[in-house]
């Protein structure tokens, strides 16, 4: 039996896969073509776990199908071609990686009295446009960054207030170094500095299982309850045109983060706080 079978519909790609493909291939490429493109994966035996879990296609784009069929075929070639993935234990350069750093959004939820940025507001966000420049540029000057390993570092403002932008952009890279055959490809991390408020979301946590292997969470809590609560105030509609609440109307967000703590630990048990 072939390893891969290629069946294209009218409106569809289905990969059948047979557990006789190599394990890198099963884990990193064909979820991460899935992922970008509606193409739908049929395992044609039983196969580990931890290989199944990477196939769910957590989010569709919708596109042509035959950039699908483009897709598939290179995947076939990746399958078969002589050229050797960089092994599962070795893939992340750990020390060795160019930092990119996407500020997302100057909005958050909170208004913590020590932060650095100030004029917080809903209205300036990045679009999709400048990011999807950003990534190309970056990926298109591969001889002027060396670094083994990318890491795409997302912050605010509070990140996750703009998680469907953030789907968006971590897809893009993935299929463009994948196009591209960059050193980057499946050596990478995304990660995110986040007050934790919405991280128990559908949204978010649709996202964490879609890149689980490839994240960095951390999450924000200054020490006690009453050390956080005298800093970390949620914001009102007032503060945006600066004025600022009385001390006895400050609202603490400490039972509003620590209540996600659990999952968080549950799915990144060696992640820290800062």
């Amino acid at each position: 039996m072939e390893a891969i079978v290629v069946v294209v519909a009218k409106d569809r790609v289905t990969l059948n896969v047979s557990q006789n493909v190599r394990v890198d291939v099963l884990q990193d490429v064909i979820p991460c073509v899935a992922g970008s493109a509606q193409i739908h994966v049929h395992l044609l035996a039983e196969v580990d776990a931890l290989a199944v879990v990477p196939m769910v296609v957590m989010h569709l784009v919708e596109v042509h199908v035959m950039v699908c069929v483009q897709q598939v075929v290179r995947v076939l070639w990746l399958c078969f071609s002589p050229r050797k993935m960089r092994q599962k234990n070795n893939i992340w350069q750990s020390g060795m990686a160019k930092t990119i750093t996407f500020i997302v959004t100057k909005d958050c939820q909170l208004a913590c009295k020590y932060c650095y940025l100030v004029g917080k507001n809903s209205k300036e966000r990045m679009s999709w446009e400048v990011a999807k420049t950003a990534i190309d540029y970056i990926l298109s000057h591969e001889d002027d960054m060396k670094e083994e390993s990318v890491v795409w570092d997302f912050i605010g403002g509070e990140p996750f207030l703009e998680i469907d932008l953030i789907d968006k952009i971590c897809d893009y890279p993935k299929t463009e170094m994948f196009r591209r055959n960059h050193h980057w490809f499946n050596s990478y991390r995304l990660s995110f500095s986040t007050n934790g408020i919405n991280y128990g979301t559908e949204k978010v946590q649709r996202f964490i299982e879609k890149n689980r292997d490839h994240l960095s969470i951390g999450i924000t809590i200054d020490g006690t309850k009453q050390k956080h609560d005298l800093n970390r105030i949620w914001k009102t509609k007032d503060m945006e045109h600066g004025v600022m609440p009385k001390a006895e109307e400050e609202k603490g967000s400490y039972d509003d983060v620590v209540k996600n703590i659990p999952l968080w630990l549950k799915q990144f048990p060696k992640a820290s706080t800062k």
